[in-house]
């Protein structure tokens, strides 16, 4: 096969069917007014011209990354209400300071000119909403007047919303008790069909995005045309979101989890209902097909391949390092460092995936992407860059959907896709076991050949970090996150780990106590707690070292002191493959029948 550019390269490994999409050499525009894609999302035909005015005022209060997804229902609303504000809650979260009363500007307006604040959220002594007709008469005194309750009826009514997912919603709320004194809280008691469900589960039936509960909660407080008017727009243009998210959903569909020649037939699923083939699957390092106690199978490509992987790289080992501890790990071997790197107990490191010249070079390539007091810039690759500028799912992530994207200078952009290759081909010649546990196949190299590694959006990056730039912690939540570090002599910076739990380990897809799933995410507070804590293992090794660590592991981008650091981030996943039923995508083959339909990855 002849040999691919960097960007071709990285761009097909994705999925090679993008390359050819004519959207991928023509960035997508952005309607100016509902900030969604102009071609195929804009929903300002269903909105109202103007917004409209209405008595009752809303006051959203965000979490912040929430207005970073592409199904965000929020922006829609301030295009049908005149009278509507949204205000994004500070980070990290402080006990007692997420949201004050005193603190929040357009509460306190609100309260001087006469306003009752309701805060919707379905909390300890929350009134229903829609119990009876009328306004609710929350919190009120037995020895207050019939005059005075008519008052309160007459008043003009500050609806409140907070959103986020239920989990951040919890957390803004416990962090924010003057919030809730000063405001009555009130909840709905019947429950929903929501319109968003389309497209997104919901943790029960009854919950509602917040567009819908702020169109529901309107018509019950304000009973006028004007309300009705604003509340049905509202519903309609979310309806209008929905509808073109799926039409092109429907229109880009194509064989995500597994090669169409390959599509679980009746026997196969009869066979995979039966269960997993013997021997294959039965834990540890033998999975998928492949194991590591074997002679991994050669195809005609695989000399190629490893010629280019491999070039400029010299086995230099590897090392094991606990999370719990910091220190290495002494007697490890590759299988039992890949089941430590599975259970997010321990990083490898392996050195010399980056040659010092090369590194040099990328730091100077990217010097110049810090500017106007910037800590902190991200470079994507310039396939990713293009993809994300496509992606009708581009703007979940920072930066904003109309922000430009500053892709990585050409040759730094050559350098990095070479020195990512590289890696993979460490992987696959010292820690075989790895690719095994984390992708099913014994040459991770081979994946990234075939465009069968999906990478996190706007991935491969180069973070350029000045002095006091830091990331906050966080979980990648991907098969394998690649780092290598390509700057050197600055001060402080390094990468903070967090050994997972003792008691509990990371709770990914079980049920919360309310009965919320978790799903990928670990809870916003129990991250926020563990953060709080000193990290257990901070690493800081020589330029050019890979480290490497599973999706579920906590960490963060530690904050530089003195210089500026360079690193090269990629954080991946197999497209037909998951470690565990935990990390099945909805809608994907289960493991068995993934077994059941592969001879195994060559």
């Amino acid at each position: 096969m002849a040999a691919l550019t960097a960007s071709a390269l990285l761009l097909a490994v994705v999925h090679p069917s993008r390359v050819s999409r004519s959207h991928v050499e023509h960035p997508r525009s952005v309607c100016r007014r509902c900030r969604r894609p102009a071609r195929q999302h804009c929903v300002c035909a269903e909105l109202p011209p103007a917004p409209i005015a209405v008595q009752t005022r809303v006051l959203i209060l965000q979490h912040p990354r929430e207005s970073r997804k592409a199904m965000c229902s929020v922006p829609l609303i301030p295009l049908c209400l005149r009278e509507a504000e949204v205000v994004q809650a500070p980070m990290p979260f402080e006990a007692g300071s997420c949201f004050t009363a005193e603190g929040l500007e357009p509460l306190q307006r609100s309260i001087r000119e006469g306003y009752e604040p309701l805060l919707l959220f379905p909390g300890e002594g929350a009134v229903p909403l829609d119990a009876a007709a009328g306004w609710p008469q929350p919190r009120a005194s037995s020895k207050q007047s019939s005059a005075t309750r008519r008052s309160r009826e007459r008043r003009r009514k500050l609806l409140v919303l907070i959103d986020g997912t239920w989990s951040q919603a919890r957390a803004m709320m416990r962090h924010s008790p003057s919030l809730a004194a000063a405001c009555t809280l009130v909840m709905f008691e019947r429950p929903a069909q929501p319109i968003i469900a389309a497209v997104r589960r919901e943790p029960e039936r009854h919950c509602v995005s917040t567009l819908e509960a702020c169109a529901r909660a309107l018509r019950l407080v304000e009973p006028t045309s004007a309300a009705e008017e604003a509340a049905a727009a509202m519903e309609r243009g979310l309806r209008a979101l929905v509808g073109r998210q799926l039409a092109a959903a429907e229109a880009d569909r194509r064989p995500r989890y597994w090669r169409r020649a390959e599509q679980p037939t009746a026997e196969t699923a009869a066979g995979a209902a039966a269960g997993p083939t013997p021997g294959v699957g039965g834990g540890g390092c033998r999975q998928g097909g492949a194991s590591c106690d074997t002679e991994p199978r050669r195809s005609p490509g695989d000399e190629s391949r490893s010629a280019r992987f491999a070039e400029g790289w010299t086995d230099g080992g590897w090392t094991e390092v606990s999370i719990r501890t910091g220190a290495p790990v002494g007697g490890s071997s590759p299988r039992s460092a890949a089941a430590a790197l599975s259970r997010g107990d321990s990083v490898l490191l392996l050195p010399g995936v980056g040659a010092p010249a090369e590194c040099e070079a990328v730091v100077r390539a990217c010097a110049a992407s810090l500017h106007g007091g910037q800590s902190l810039v991200r470079l994507p690759s310039i396939a990713a860059a293009q993809l994300a500028s496509s992606s009708e799912l581009a703007f979940e992530w920072e930066p904003a959907a109309d922000a430009p994207l500053t892709a990585l200078p050409a040759e730094a952009d050559e350098l990095c896709a070479r020195i990512l290759r590289r890696a993979l081909f460490a992987v696959d010649q010292a820690l075989a076991p790895v690719s095994v546990s984390q992708f099913g196949t014994a040459r991770v190299s081979a994946l990234l050949d075939a465009g069968e590694l999906e990478f996190a959006e706007r991935e491969p990056a180069v973070n350029v970090y000045s002095e006091g730039g830091a990331f906050h912690p966080h979980c990648d939540q991907q098969g394998l996150t690649v780092l290598v570090p390509l700057s050197a002599g600055h001060g402080g910076g390094g990468t903070g780990f967090w050994a997972r739990e003792e008691a509990t380990g990371r709770g990914g897809g079980e049920e919360a106590a309310d009965g919320e799933e978790e799903g990928w995410e670990e809870e916003e507070e129990e991250v926020m707690r563990r953060a709080a804590e000193p990290a257990t293992a901070v690493l800081r090794p020589a330029r050019g070292t890979a480290l490497l660590f599973s999706g579920d592991v906590l960490h963060a981008g530690l904050p530089v002191q003195r210089g500026s650091r360079v690193v090269l981030v990629a954080s991946f996943s197999g497209v037909r493959f998951w470690p565990d039923e935990r990390h099945r995508p909805v809608g994907a083959p289960t493991y068995s029948v993934l077994q059941a339909v592969s001879e195994g990855d060559g």
